[in-house]
């Protein structure tokens, strides 16, 4: 079976054939059989062996519900990733341990897996991915317990939070901003470091959202938050704040985060640096969720692995309330949902806050028009403004490393027709955004 896929995207759409699925799935299960007839000459322990049969039998008897509820329906899109997901963990995996290519059989067997592949519309790699903030995860959770509690933070003063919904272009707003000397960093986004503490994983309120509010900001959670951002924290030179000598390290920063679970989290955040200062980053929808899509099937913001309730194996980016009714939905309609929590939660949040601790900027002025934007960002945060700064955003700014793939001119409109369905639930919450538009605190050009 030959498929023809998009370079930039891992779904394809067909002109719909009669009983072609009936047909693939007939196939589907020669090959399996093949496949385990090869294998069932190897010397694979009996405990092993009952396993892998036992995960074949669900990955069939799952491939058989996906296709004949889905087809080649854009909802499907998701079911098909992690029915690609699971036979490569469970099944392609093991199968590779015990087939060697040199012998003809075996080839065959190879062969089989890769043809097996091709069966559902995505693409996954042979080696997936490695998930930065899976791992980061899992070094702190062993590294929280080891920090000393006898190293004192430094006074985090006027700390500065980028929030905005993901792939908003925060990363390069915060690569710009820590070119401002006075600023302090821990290079990165601190979902390792906040799940690290037990009572601020979503775990402990039943996977329910990303959301923290201000009651979770107790004096314990507190230090045990800015021992973390000392563990790593970094100044403009990468220069390590524990790394200096003690008379060397300065007892009061200026702190610059940004992480886009917390635009759920401004409550708990505001609650834990009174005197916090927000940047408020707002990208259109439309380009916004198709950046949201491609980081979905980049499977590089992999932020959760075998959450309750829901049927696959990873969800990415944050979880906002009531997520769970995501299951069954479009790859853009998450996103488009995903974008919606982020923003309103962010707009909700900050107009309870005074009107002198945060702004809003447009992504698209920030990339056209980014010395004006600086600088006023650097005189409502109180940063000094060099020539240094000037000359940096002069020629514009550079791609930020998070780039997945090359800017172009309304890149979004390869999925038009997804996207523009999902604008309509989405008019409240733009009017609203459209209505600040001439307040103070939205920066222009």
């Amino acid at each position: 079976m030959s498929l023809s896929l998009n370079s930039d995207v891992s779904f394809y759409k067909l002109p719909p054939t009669f009983n072609r699925e009936l047909l693939e799935l007939h196939s589907l299960s020669c090959d399996i059989n093949q496949l385990r007839e090869t294998l069932q000459t190897k010397a694979i322990p009996p405990a092993e062996w009952a396993l892998f049969l036992q995960q074949l039998q669900e990955i069939q008897a799952r491939w058989t519900t996906v296709v004949q509820q889905f087809g080649q329906q854009l909802t499907g899109e998701l079911a098909y990733r992690d029915l690609m997901l699971r036979f490569h963990e469970n099944i392609a995996v093991f199968a590779k341990k015990w087939l060697k290519p040199s012998n003809p059989d075996d080839q065959i067997a190879l062969e089989i897996i890769q043809k097996i592949r091709q069966f559902a519309p995505v693409v996954i790699h042979d080696t997936p991915r490695i998930n930065k903030q899976l791992l980061e995860k899992q070094r702190w959770k062993a590294k929280l317990k080891a920090l000393n509690p006898q190293v004192s933070p430094p006074d985090f003063q006027q700390t500065i939070f980028i929030v905005s919904a993901p792939r908003s272009g925060s990363t390069l707003l915060y690569e710009t901003l820590m070119q401002f000397s006075e600023l302090w960093s821990i290079n990165g986004e601190s979902h390792d470091i906040i799940e690290s503490i037990p009572s601020l994983h979503p775990a402990q309120q039943d996977y329910a959202s990303n959301c923290l509010m201000a009651d979770k900001a107790n004096p314990e959670t507190i230090q045990q938050l800015k021992l973390g951002f000392t563990d790593e924290l970094q100044n403009q030179t990468g220069d390590y704040y524990l790394n200096l000598p003690p008379e060397q390290r300065p007892t009061q920063i200026r702190f610059l985060e940004k992480t886009p679970k917390n635009a759920l989290r401004i409550p708990f955040l505001k609650q834990a640096f009174p005197d916090a200062l927000f940047i408020y980053l707002y990208r259109e929808p439309e380009e916004n969720i198709h950046s949201i899509m491609e980081g979905w099937r980049s499977r590089r913001f992999i932020a959760y692995r075998n959450l309750p309730a829901w049927d696959y194996l990873e969800w990415s980016f944050l979880l906002p309330p009531n997520w769970q009714q995501q299951a069954g939905r479009t790859l853009a309609q998450i996103a488009a949902y995903q974008w919606h929590a982020a923003n309103s939660h962010i707009l909700k949040d900050l107009q309870a806050l005074p009107a002198d601790s945060w702004r809003f900027v447009n992504y698209q002025d920030l990339r056209q028009h980014p010395h004006a934007i600086l600088k006023q960002l650097s005189e409502f945060a109180g940063l000094t403004w060099t020539t240094r700064i000037a000359e940096y955003v002069k020629q514009g700014l550079p791609l930020s490393k998070m780039t997945l793939s090359a800017p172009a001119p309304d890149k979004w409109r390869q999925h038009e027709a997804e996207i523009m369905q999902c604008l309509p639930a989405l008019q409240t919450i733009l009017a609203e955004i459209q209505a600040i538009d001439t307040q103070a605190t939205v920066l222009k050009p």
